[in-house]
């Protein structure tokens, strides 16, 4: 009647196996490894100190080369040029821009502008659809806070032109930094 049946067997006492042995056995190994590398990396670190302070001691007993005097005024003259370069370079060319817009209108053309950031002076050079466009340009121009001595340096009416436009040439200081 009771076929199906099966006996539990229960053992309530564990039976140590051979797995404790083998994560002691790659903790060991681990740990070897561990002291290996550091014996390696020290062995390296002395090497390179070793060798920083050989390089050293070479470049000191290595006598400098005095350079002529004419690659001393060449290198000075490359050091001015590199200079000039520099100062156009970190000029504040936006600021400069948008002042030049804001002051100008429709009536008016810019078509050239040579900037000295060096000596904060400029030339523009443009045209205008009328004398009185020229003058009022040059009044707002002054009357702007980055710019300063605005002088005009030259104009001509472009009498072939049907529209006779001015064509100018303005000097001007540059005052404000950005």
């Amino acid at each position: 009647m009771m076929r199906g049946l099966i006996a539990l067997q229960i053992d309530f006492q564990q039976r140590r196996s051979a797995q404790p042995a083998i994560g002691w056995l790659l903790l060991v190994l681990g740990a070897l490894l561990v002291a290996a590398a550091c014996a390696e990396y020290s062995a390296v670190d002395a090497d390179v100190v070793a060798l920083r302070a050989k390089a050293a001691q070479q470049h000191a007993a290595k006598p400098v080369a005095k350079a002529s005097p004419e690659e001393a005024r060449v290198a000075e003259q490359a050091a001015k040029a590199a200079d000039v370069v520099r100062d156009q370079l970190a000029a504040p060319w936006p600021s400069l821009f948008v002042q030049l817009e804001g002051a100008s209108n429709d009536d008016i053309a810019l078509l050239s502008l040579q900037a000295d950031p060096s000596q904060r002076s400029m030339r523009l050079g443009g045209e205008a659809r009328s004398f009185g466009a020229l003058m009022e340009y040059v009044r707002r121009l002054e009357a702007s806070e980055a710019f300063a001595n605005v002088r005009l340096a030259g104009h001509e009416v472009r009498q072939q032109d049907p529209n006779r436009p001015v064509s100018f040439s303005l000097t001007a200081a540059w005052v404000k930094a950005p």
